[in-house]
């Protein structure tokens, strides 16, 4: 949190106050609850919309994991062994082979 002192819109008012800023995720928020309770706050959601108009979000790790894989170049996917989801563990950790 960023400790900050100036103007800021109480209702219709605008006073001089004291505050603290916290920006993160709904989840970074949920940590620090007991820093919270008893204050009042002010929620503002960010559009999860970069200036670009590309989504910013965490989205979920399928669609992070479908967006690197779309830029693996055909050759290099070409190198990879043809069993390789069905002996993974042979290939990361020396595992043997499933036949």
């Amino acid at each position: 949190m960023t400790p900050s002192r100036g103007r800021m819109s109480v209702g219709r008012a605008q006073v001089d106050v004291s505050y603290r800023e916290l920006e993160g995720t709904w989840e970074d928020v949920l940590l620090r609850t007991d820093e919270l309770l008893g204050h009042r706050v002010r929620v503002t959601i960010l559009d999860s919309r970069g200036t670009d108009g590309a989504a910013t979000g965490p989205g979920s790790i399928q669609d992070r994991i479908l967006a690197i894989a779309a830029d693996i170049p055909d050759e290099e996917l070409a190198r990879l062994p043809p069993d390789l989801t069905d002996n993974l563990d042979h290939y990361i950790y020396g595992s043997p082979k499933r036949q």
